[in-house]
This record gives C-alpha cells, sequence and structure tokens, in this order.
C-alpha cells in the first residue's frame, strides 16, 4: 500500500485499462479532475488507463453522503 507522506489522496495510474504492471504513484489535495481527451498525467496514455484513488472520507457530521462521478467509460 502506498502511504503519502502527508494530507491528500494516493492515487495510482496504470498505463492500461487492467491495474496491471507498475504504477505511478501521485498524492493528490482532492479529487476533481476534467481530462476530457487529454492524459491525466505525464507517461499515461491520453486513452485506455487505469486511475486507482485510496483514502478515506472525515465529516465531522453524522449525515448522509452522496458521491458521484462522471466518466466515458467506467467507474
Amino acid at each position: 500500500m502506498f502511504i503519502p507522506e502527508g494530507d491528500g489522496i494516493p492515487t495510482k495510474y496504470y498505463n492500461n485499462e487492467m491495474f496491471d504492471g507498475a504504477p505511478i504513484n501521485l498524492v493528490h489535495e482532492k479529487i476533481d479532475f476534467d481530462w476530457e481527451n487529454d492524459s491525466p498525467i505525464e507517461k499515461i496514455n491520453p486513452d485506455n488507463y487505469s486511475v486507482v484513488f485510496e483514502g478515506y472520507v472525515r465529516s465531522p457530521f453524522t449525515a448522509r453522503y452522496i458521491f458521484t462521478t462522471f466518466s466515458d467509460d467506467g467507474a
């Protein structure tokens, strides 16, 4: 498991759709991207890639939360 050195969301980028091979590991401050037809990061193809975001959600309130995503090939 990839552990960040500070606050943020550990992220693994794979240059394929099957999560195969060694990922490129980064830590993002938040998950809020609009890559459209571009590559998400350098060294990753603009199409046919996989991304894994890992982390926890902390909230000071007990409530019902809804998480959404918009994607053209799956989520």
